[in-house]
């Protein structure tokens, strides 16, 4: 196995997210959510079909799944509801991590063309100004 393939696999959290550091005033954190973890699966997309990579795969495709609302099918948040910290305010799922997170997901074959396509519509669609531009 290739060294940097090695150190990505002990990057990741048991849970299947990839962590990443927050900052809140003079104090500093792992954060695991489901935005930076779509982020990673993107860019190992190339390595992706690796044999090596199979579980470290499934493990982060399972977590940015489980950022989906039960409320809001298709609609996504940047934590799951399992896994969201105790110093974050409870904000609903944004069209930011649905776009990313709905994109790794028909990558990956988790999804269907057609259900990324209702995402698409009922998701993303809706968060346009008059001008047709996203509100992030």
């Amino acid at each position: 196995m290739l060294p940097v393939l090695s150190d990505l696999l002990a990057l990741q959290h048991p849970s299947g997210a990839f962590p990443c550091t927050v900052r809140h005033g003079e104090v500093e954190g792992v954060d695991l959510n489901g935005f930076v973890t779509a982020q990673v699966l993107r860019e190992i997309e190339s390595l992706a079909a690796s044999p090596s990579l199979a579980d470290l795969c499934r493990r982060a495709l399972d977590y940015v799944a489980e950022c989906e609302s039960s409320e809001r099918p298709g609609h996504f948040a940047f934590w799951p509801r399992r896994g969201w910290p105790l110093w974050a305010p409870l904000i609903p799922e944004d069209a930011d991590c649905s776009a990313v997170i709905a994109s790794e997901l028909l990558h990956y074959g988790r999804i269907s063309r057609g259900a990324a396509r209702r995402i698409a519509i009922d998701a993303l669609l809706p968060y346009r100004d008059a001008s047709g531009a996203f509100f992030t």
